[in-house]
């Protein structure tokens, strides 16, 4: 499936999803009454990027902790062999606008690096400085050690867990329209979520994917549920583009297996891939709607069997990605959310604590 990894660095990879405008909801007065300065030791990584006209150039990301809360289009994060305080900064190659990773009150970004001109070329194990400057001037360096990208994914999201970016031992919000609880990921339905009820994190998957932990509200009981549904939206981009829930995978009559997935708002398929293979994605419902179903033969699948589904939808440039392992119930019945409490199956051990 086409896929448009470029941004591999900055992805938004999410521990638990939080808006990138977390300097709105705390407010910039506390900001700039507090020294902005990074907490603990960021991890700095890189790729090589061949551009549509063949030119080879490096692109570096970081995930940070910051003292204080940020204003992501008025922050930068330059890094150089050579880097220190009060320095200001001209022209730089590269950068992108920080994105929030993890709980909001942590103050943790996902960002692509600025290279101040003349660039330095990154090799494994240097050592360089990391800065985080506002306006030109540099308010604060750490020293960080470069190394290649070996995991798009992983390597921020153990990353954020360092740095204790992530949710484990605080109560968060629910931040989509729906949330299913289940007893292990992605299988076995216990209950789910509303948007502003709440989970008490316990601990995450070795992933980061998943969160275990207290379901309050509608649930009320301790379950498994996916980190990307928990952490309130800004008010700023509560129009993103994002799932309503986990997708749903079911046999149909005829040898075909489908799966539902419902969006926040109305989207375009830029592809689908079930258990390796191209999907036939199909729009239910009215265009103003955002649900949809893909399709495959059945093949060598069978029910109660966790299959990979691969899918990503966009409205314009605002898109959202979905990878994970998905259980495949014996029969499907329609949208997620008319599912409300499906049987136990025959052999389904006790609830477990899970990877």
């Amino acid at each position: 499936m086409m896929r448009y990894r470029v941004a591999l660095l900055v992805a938004g990879v999410a521990l638990l999803a939080a808006a990138s405008s977390a300097y709105a909801q705390n407010g910039s007065s506390g900001a700039s009454q507090a020294a902005l300065e990074f907490v603990g030791t960021p991890s700095v990584r890189y790729v090589k990027v061949v551009n549509d006209e063949g030119r080879l150039f490096y692109s570096l990301a970081a995930v940070v902790r910051l003292s204080v809360p940020i204003e992501p289009g008025a922050t930068g994060f330059p890094v150089a062999p050579e880097l220190s305080t009060g320095d200001e900064i001209g022209s730089v190659f590269g950068g992108d606008p920080a994105g929030a990773i993890g709980v909001r009150s942590k103050n943790c970004y996902s960002v692509e690096l600025q290279r101040p001109r003349p660039v330095a070329t990154p090799s494994e194990g240097a050592r360089w400085r990391l800065g985080v400057s506002q306006g030109d001037t540099v308010r604060d360096t750490v020293g960080v050690t470069l190394k290649t990208v070996r995991d798009a994914g992983d390597w921020q999201q153990q990353a954020a867990r360092r740095l204790g970016c992530d949710a484990v031992g605080e109560r968060v919000q629910v931040g989509v329209d729906r949330l299913v609880v289940n007893e292990r990921p992605n299988e076995v339905y216990l209950g789910r979520l509303e948007e502003g009820q709440s989970m008490e994190v316990r601990k995450l998957s070795a992933s980061g994917k998943y969160a275990y932990g207290f379901a309050y509200g509608n649930a009320n009981k301790v379950g498994w549920v996916r980190t990307s549904g928990l952490g309130a939206t800004s008010a700023g981009d509560g129009d993103s583009l994002r799932l309503d829930g986990d997708p749903f995978m079911g046999g149909l009559d005829g040898g075909k297996v489908a799966v539902g997935v419902t969006l926040s708002g109305p989207a375009e398929s830029q592809g689908v891939e079930i258990d390796g293979r191209d999907a036939e994605v199909r729009r239910i419902g009215p265009e103003s709607g955002g649900f949809f179903q893909a399709t495959v033969d059945r093949g060598r699948m069978e029910s109660g069997g966790m299959y990979r589904v691969d899918m990503r939808f966009c409205d314009g440039s605002d898109c959202v990605d979905f990878d994970a392992r998905v259980y495949l119930r014996e029969s499907y019945s329609g949208r997620p959310e008319q599912v409300e409490d499906p049987p136990r199956l025959p052999g389904v051990p006790p609830p477990s604590p899970g990877p």
